[in-house]
């Protein structure tokens, strides 16, 4: 799946009001019962749905992020030394970074 905030066209940084104004828009915009004979507009209605279950739900993105920060903590391990991956996090949680 591609970025769902690309999906949505909204920045990362953006408040939960503009993801569901975003997701709205484009929802009516892609909705199946405006375009019933274009299956075009029900897949990207679906990609659309489906991005913003993604964005629109904490858990579902705390799942998300946990996966960068372990994708990340590997490519740390993998690259520096041995321990840095659990001094940083070490440092992390105790707020020094």
């Amino acid at each position: 799946m591609k970025d769902p905030y690309e999906i949505l066209g909204v920045p990362r940084s953006a408040s939960e009001a503009e993801i569901k104004k975003a997701f709205r828009t484009l929802a009516k915009k892609h909705h199946p019962d405006t375009h019933a004979n274009d299956p075009k507009a029900v897949k990207k209605f679906q990609e659309i749905s489906a991005a913003y279950e993604v964005v629109g739900n904490g858990a579902a993105l705390g799942a998300t992020e946990a996966d960068g920060w372990r994708t990340w903590r590997a490519n740390l391990r993998r690259l520096a030394r041995p321990n840095a991956a659990r001094d940083i996090a070490a440092r992390l949680r105790e707020g020094e970074l």
